[in-house]
């Protein structure tokens, strides 16, 4: 694997897949305890990941099965998509193929707090600190995407290969990471919670 490193700020490497796994895991509690304890939506993690590791990571009534996506790191060149590196998020490419395909209904909460504000090594400006809960059905991004509004950045150093072709139809490189991500705007979907510094400390 290579060790490819984007931000320094940044505290895992990008192509680490493994790594941002189990980060993600830990997030997936903290967002459970914390909605629980701080909000009128009760959240729990999704039964279903007890024999199924890619089942949808929660399930909560009202909403049904969603997964959640923890945003830590703004997107420094939202700029050249028409959107405000404080309100932009993204998605990556492989996981709109796989919800449109198997998960059709599937909700998704975007927990937004911007940790790593500034790009060490690159000259952006910093990003103003922002923090909130947000919401989207798959169907609602889908329509946001297949419209054009969002569009896809495909990052240059995850390259295909023929040896993987099915992995690349998926999007995904041949390590099983994203070849792109979807850059949308926050205020494109909906709030749930928000503040201006962060209520979960």
């Amino acid at each position: 694997m290579v060790d490819t490193w984007r931000n320094a700020a940044v505290h895992i490497p990008t192509e680490d897949k493994e790594k941002w796994c189990k980060e993600g895991e830990e997030y997936e509690r903290k967002f459970v305890e914390c909605m629980n304890k701080y909000s009128d939506i009760q959240v729990q993690i999704n039964p279903k990941k007890q024999r199924d590791k890619y089942a949808p990571d929660l399930l909560v009534p009202g909403y049904g099965e969603c997964d959640l996506k923890a945003q830590r790191t703004p997107f420094f060149t939202a700029a050249k998509f028409g959107i405000h590196p404080r309100n932009a998020f993204t998605l990556n490419e492989k996981d709109v193929i796989r919800y449109r395909q198997m998960y059709p209904g599937i909700g998704i909460f975007f927990w937004v707090d911007w940790q790593n504000r500034e790009s060490k090594g690159r000259n952006y400006k910093p990003v103003e600190y922002k923090w909130g809960v947000y919401y989207a059905t798959i169907r609602e991004i889908l329509g946001i995407i297949d419209t054009g509004l969002a569009k896809l950045h495909s990052y240059q150093h995850r390259q295909d290969s023929a040896e993987h072709a099915t992995r690349n139809k998926r999007g995904m490189n041949d390590d099983g990471n994203a070849k792109g991500s979807y850059v949308l705007s926050v205020e494109w979907i909906t709030p749930i919670l928000f503040s201006k510094d962060d209520p979960w400390v």
